[in-house]
């Protein structure tokens, strides 16, 4: 309360306050923003510590002026104990911080180890730009030595691409050749087999693969039939040509040829074996072949002579030697026109102009002069001879002695003129009874039917019924007989009967005959175009007339029904007439030996006449069967059942 008694005083005061409270509160300010901007200080807790410590001391002037007016003593107070306490360990963490300050570099320390950086900053400028210049020497160089390797790479890319192009070309040619090849290494397992060669072992080509190879070929001499070992040919040793035997895995025994040679890296230095191997059979055969062939021209009668494009004589057999008379060693070598007579000397140039075409000279008969100077006929066929490549390299020539043939020609055309002439005579016998033999089937017909005229009279005049159809029966029998011969009449061949057509015809006339008409009784036919000899097809035909006729008769009391006719030959030769119909059938206990109805009775005995047999069926409806020899000859007597 004193300073209110002395103005001046307390306005000194109020101002000091205030102007170092203003500056206490500014001066943390500052320095938190030095530190917050610095930091890389190693003691910036120092300066924030300084900063609480002020703004402590800047509130505590604060409060004096505060206390003037307002008497909060306590508060004053309070504000000075955090002073205090912030204050002391100010005051502590400074007298800890001074040794530590103390060891910092003076300006003169840092001026030196300024100049002495700057020196090596200078220094390491100098050897950056050396090792510059050193890494530009060096890129240049790793430049260089890259297009080298780069080019080095290109060759020997190059050089593996052709490699490989030359092992699968390798590859494919051992894969696809004909002879089976197996490669060994030093040990003796295989590493490579190709399909051939494991066909002819009989087995899979990855199945011998690393297997040894001795246990893969099995080898045995033919002529000791004692097992080989594979080092005999390794080592080189000759084995007789065709002794080697292959024993595949199914025992069967292959001729082959077999080879090595060694795989060597170096001269002295041998890294495996490449084994051949070769079928022999084919060539085996192909020698046989050749061998018999060999033997079958030199047996052969004909005369057979190979010569080469030029004409001249390469071959001669024995059979050359007996037609021609010179012996194989007076003739080989010698040109061929040798043989030809004067006359025929331009054939040898036509000849061998077509060979050369590749075309062989067909059949052809012509002359050629012996050893004595005879003439012989012979006739030549000529083909072109070819190499294993195709080549025509000559022609063989086939020549028979066909004198005795010109003779019997010459005999078989006096002959033929002799037969020419009596066949012209007998051709006009044949006419002649022809012309009769047709007058004669015309005028038959025509008596027949004037007894069917006659009987057809004879039938309108009686009163009987039962003998009016007797004579009605007996004019289509006679009708029957006379339509066989006006087919045969019209026919070109007076001998034999088409049973076919006359069966349609036959049944025709009898259906209308009955007074039925198609729509009450069909006919159905199964029938072979058969023809029939006369004595044959005149008892078929009554036959067939009177089964046709009774099944019209009988079987249909209601006047409806189904015939079927069939007519073929069984394979064994005899001849079926089958008429069958769907009517009532046939009567319980019906005997045809026994019937007295004239037209059964005809039956048997015509079917007796045609050495037949005649079997009756008695299911639903009625069936005959007539089966008969198609030949002329009786053989059997007929059986009726």
């Amino acid at each position: 309360m004193c300073y209110l008694w002395r103005p001046g005083v307390l306005t000194l005061h109020v101002v000091s306050d205030a102007l170092i409270a203003l500056a206490y509160f500014s001066i943390p300010f500052t320095l938190i923003y030095f530190v917050r901007k610095r930091r890389d200080l190693r003691f910036g807790w120092v300066f924030v510590s300084f900063a609480t410590f002020i703004i402590a001391c800047g509130a505590s002037h604060f409060m004096e002026i505060w206390t003037i007016w307002h008497p909060t003593y306590w508060l004053s107070g309070g504000v000075k104990a955090v002073t205090a306490l912030a204050s002391v360990p100010t005051a502590i963490l400074l007298v800890k911080m001074v040794p530590a300050a103390l060891r910092m570099p003076s300006p003169a320390a840092l001026a030196a180890t300024n100049a002495e950086l700057a020196r090596q900053m200078a220094e390491r400028r100098a050897a950056e730009a050396q090792v510059i210049k050193l890494n530009e020497r060096l890129e240049a160089r790793i430049s260089e030595r890259t297009a080298e390797l780069r080019a080095a790479n290109e060759v020997l890319s190059t050089e593996m691409r052709v490699r490989k192009q030359g092992d699968e070309l390798l590859t494919l040619t051992l894969a696809s050749i004909q002879d089976g090849v197996i490669v060994t290494d030093s040990s003796g397992e295989i590493t490579f087999i190709n399909d051939a060669a494991a066909s002819l072992i009989g087995c899979e080509a990855a199945e011998a693969l690393r297997a040894p190879v001795s246990s893969v070929l099995r080898i045995v001499h033919a002529s000791t039939r004692a097992a080989s070992g594979l080092r005999v040919f390794a080592s080189g040793d000759s084995v007789p040509e065709g002794d080697l035997r292959l024993i595949d895995r199914g025992g069967r025994e292959i001729s082959i040829d077999l080879r090595s040679v060694p795989l060597q890296s170096e001269p002295a230095s041998v890294r495996g074996l490449v084994y051949t191997l070769r079928d022999r059979t084919e060539r085996e055969r192909a020698d046989e072949a050749q061998q018999r062939m060999a033997a079958l021209v030199e047996s052969a009668d004909d005369a057979i002579i190979i010569k080469d494009l030029d004409g001249v004589i390469r071959s001669w057999n024995t059979g050359a030697q007996r037609l021609l008379q010179y012996r194989a060693d007076e003739i080989v070598g010698q040109p061929i026109t040798q043989l030809l007579p004067d006359d025929r000397k331009d054939e040898e140039s036509t000849i061998l102009r077509t060979i050369r075409g590749g075309q062989p000279v067909a059949h052809y008969e012509t002359i050629r002069r012996r050893k004595d100077g005879s003439l012989v006929d012979v006739s030549l066929t000529i083909s072109p001879v070819r190499d294993r490549t195709g080549a025509i390299i000559g022609a063989s020539k086939i020549m028979r002695d066909i004198t005795e043939r010109k003779q019997y020609v010459e005999q078989l055309r006096h002959l033929n003129a002799e037969l020419e002439e009596r066949i012209r005579a007998r051709n006009a016998e044949l006419r002649e009874r022809d012309a009769l033999l047709q007058e004669i089937h015309h005028r038959v017909k025509n008596n027949l039917q004037v007894i069917s005229s006659l009987i057809n009279m004879q039938v309108r005049t009686l009163r009987e019924n039962s003998t009016r159809v007797a004579l009605q029966q007996c004019r289509s029998r006679v009708e029957t007989m006379a339509q066989i011969h006006e087919m045969l009449y019209q026919s070109k061949d007076y001998a034999n009967v088409p049973f076919g057509k006359y069966t349609k015809e036959l049944a025709t006339r009898v259906l209308s005959a009955s007074g039925l008409s198609p729509d009450q009784v069909t006919i159905h036919y199964e029938m072979q175009d058969l023809s029939l000899a006369v004595d044959k097809a005149i008892p078929c035909a009554l036959i067939l007339n009177e089964l046709i006729s009774n099944a019209l008769k009988h079987a249909f009391p209601k006047g409806a029904g189904a015939i079927r006719i069939e007519l073929r030959q069984l394979p064994a030769g005899p001849i079926l007439l089958c008429v069958s119909d769907d009517g009532v059938g046939i009567p319980a206990g019906f005997d045809p030996g026994k019937s007295t109805s004239l037209g059964m009775q005809l039956v048997l005995t015509l079917a007796e006449q045609l050495d037949g047999r005649l079997e009756i069926e008695r299911g639903p409806g009625g069936t005959f069967r007539l089966t008969f020899p198609s030949g002329e000859s009786i053989n059997e007597h007929p059986r009726t059942t």
